[in-house]
C-alpha cells in the first residue's frame, strides 16, 4: 500500500491494538481484565460451596472462546464433566484432550528428550510430590533433594548409554538391578545378571563420554557405599514413583508414542484435561504433577487453570510462577482458605505464591483468619471519625455542656466482617490497588449484570 494512503488509513481508524491489551472479562464496574493483566495471574480463595466453581466456569469459558490453549488440573472427578461441559457450550469439543485411562490420548514427557538432567528433573518432582515434601524442610531436606538429584542424573546417564534414549519403564529395570554393598558389586552373578552392570561396563568403554562415566563410577562405588540410612531413603523413593510409572494406568497414559505434545496446547489451541484427579489415587498425584511440570517448563500464551490448588501446587509452579508472565501464561489458581494452603506448603511459601496473583478475588469466607488476611491485603485509609464528649457545668443553665470533636483515624478499606456477609455468587475484587465488587451468574455470563465474557 502507498505510504501516505497507510498513513491515512491509521489516522481515520486510530492505532492498531495490541493483542495483549484486547479485553477478555469484565468484571463489573468498567474493570477489565485483558490478556496481559491475566498474564500476571489470578488467585481466588473462597469457602467450600460458596461459588466457586460458579466463577470457574466464567473463566474457562472467557478462556475458551478467546481461543486459548492450555492445562486443566483436576482435584475431584467433577471437575473433569464440568470443563469437557465448558468446551460444548463454546464449540470447542474438538480441541479438548482428556487424559484418562482408557481413553485415546498418551502423552511421553521424555518423548524426544535428551537431557538426562532434564530427566531426572522431572522425576524428582514426582518424588516430591508423592512423599509430600513440597513445603521446605531446611538444610538436612535440602542435602536430600540434591542426593536425589544426583542419583536420578546419573540413572539417566546410564539409560542414554544402554538404550540411546531416555524411557521411564527402562530405566526402572536399570534402578531394580543396582548393587547396593560394595560386595555386591564384585558378585559375579551380580556383574553377569544385572543389566545395570552391564550400562556400566558400556559406560566405561567410552571415556570420551564424560558424563557416563561418572554414572557408572557413581553407582558402582559411591551408592553401594552410602550408609544404610541415605541408601534406604533413595532407594525407596526413586522405587515408589517407578513402580507407580510402569503400572497401569500411569504406563498406558505417559509411555510409548505420545499423541499430543506441549506445543499442541501453547501453539494450536488445545486444551488437556488431567482425566486422573489428584484425591482418587496416588496416580492421580502423578499425573497433574507431571503435565503440570512438563507444561510449566514449556508454557507459552496458553492458561493454567488450577481449583482447589492447594491438592496441586508444586515445587516447580512456585518457582515458575515468577515468570510464566514474560512467557504470556494466564495462571489462575482457587482454594478454600489459608489454612489449607499452610497445611500443604507451609505459610512462608504460601505468602510467596499469593504474593504473585496481580488480580485477587475473595468470595464469602467463614475462616476467620482468612477474613482478617484479606483485608490486611485491601489495606486501610484515613477516615473522619466523630468523637462528642458531655460533661457538668455549672454555667449552664441545666448544669451539663458537650462538645464534639473530629479526627482522622486509619480504619479498613474492607473490614474483615464484610467477607463473611457476602452471598453466594458474590465476590471483593483487588487489582493495582482498587477494590470493587463483583456479581456472578451460575449458568449465564453478563445476565443482570454479572461478569461477563467481552467478545
Amino acid at each position: 500500500m502507498n505510504p501516505v494512503a497507510n498513513l491515512l488509513e491509521r489516522l481515520a481508524i486510530g492505532p492498531e491494538t495490541d493483542l495483549a491489551d484486547e479485553p477478555v472479562l469484565d468484571l463489573g464496574g468498567g474493570n477489565v481484565l485483558t490478556r496481559r493483566s491475566l498474564t500476571e495471574a489470578l488467585g481466588e480463595i473462597t469457602s467450600t460451596g460458596k461459588g466457586k466453581t460458579t466463577h470457574v466456569r466464567t473463566i474457562g469459558r472467557g478462556f475458551l472462546r478467546n481461543r486459548y490453549g492450555g492445562l486443566v488440573l483436576t482435584v475431584k472427578r467433577s471437575q473433569i464433566d464440568e470443563f469437557q461441559s465448558l468446551c460444548r457450550a463454546e464449540t470447542r469439543e474438538r480441541d479438548c484432550l482428556v487424559i484418562a485411562p482408557g481413553g485415546a490420548q498418551v502423552f511421553n514427557p521424555l518423548d524426544g528428550e535428551t537431557s538426562a538432567s532434564e530427566a531426572a528433573a522431572l522425576v524428582a518432582e514426582l518424588a516430591e510430590v508423592l512423599s509430600d515434601r513440597v513445603r521446605d524442610g531446611g538444610e538436612n531436606e535440602a542435602f536430600w533433594r540434591a542426593q536425589l538429584g544426583i542419583i536420578l542424573r546419573n540413572l539417566f546417564e546410564l539409560s542414554l548409554v544402554s538404550y540411546g534414549r531416555l524411557d521411564l519403564v527402562l530405566a526402572a529395570e536399570l534402578f531394580d538391578g543396582r548393587a547396593n554393598s560394595p560386595a555386591e558389586v564384585a558378585d559375579p552373578n551380580w556383574l553377569r545378571q544385572s543389566p545395570l552392570a552391564a550400562a556400566i561396563a558400556a559406560a566405561r568403554q567410552h571415556p570420551e563420554r564424560g558424563e557416563a562415566r561418572l554414572a557408572a563410577d557413581y553407582f558402582a562405588k559411591t551408592f553401594p557405599a552410602h550408609g544404610d540410612r541415605l541408601q534406604g531413603s533413595l532407594a525407596a523413593t526413586v522405587g515408589s514413583v517407578f513402580d507407580h510409572l510402569r503400572r497401569s494406568p500411569l504406563r498406558e497414559l505417559f509411555t510409548g508414542r505420545s499423541t499430543f505434545t506441549m506445543d499442541d496446547l501453547l501453539d494450536h489451541g488445545k486444551v488437556c484435561v488431567v482425566g486422573l484427579p489428584v484425591l482418587d489415587s496416588a496416580a492421580g498425584r502423578i499425573a497433574n504433577a507431571l503435565l503440570q511440570y512438563c507444561f510449566c517448563r514449556a508454557a507459552h500464551y496458553s492458561f493454567l487453570l488450577s481449583d482447589e490448588c492447594q491438592e496441586t501446587v508444586s515445587r516447580e509452579l512456585m518457582r515458575k510462577l515468577a515468570v510464566l508472565r514474560e512467557f504470556k501464561v494466564s495462571t489462575v489458581l482457587l482454594t478454600q482458605n489459608l489454612a489449607v494452603l499452610d497445611e500443604r506448603i507451609g505459610e512462608t511459601a504460601r505468602e510467596g505464591l499469593l504474593g504473585l496473583m496481580g488480580t485477587k478475588i475473595f468470595g464469602p469466607q467463614g475462616h476467620a483468619a482468612t477474613r482478617q488476611w484479606a483485608a490486611e491485603q485491601i489495606g486501610k485509609r484515613k477516615v473522619a471519625v466523630e468523637t462528642k464528649t458531655k460533661g457538668r457545668s455549672s454555667g449552664q443553665s441545666d448544669g451539663h455542656s458537650s462538645s464534639t470533636s473530629v479526627h482522622q483515624q486509619w480504619d479498613y478499606r474492607v473490614p474483615p466482617s464484610r467477607f463473611a456477609e457476602l452471598q453466594i455468587g458474590e465476590t471483593i475484587c483487588l487489582r493495582d490497588g482498587k477494590v470493587w465488587l463483583t456479581r456472578w451468574h451460575k449458568d449465564t455470563p453478563g445476565k443482570r449484570g454479572t461478569a461477563r465474557i467481552v467478545d
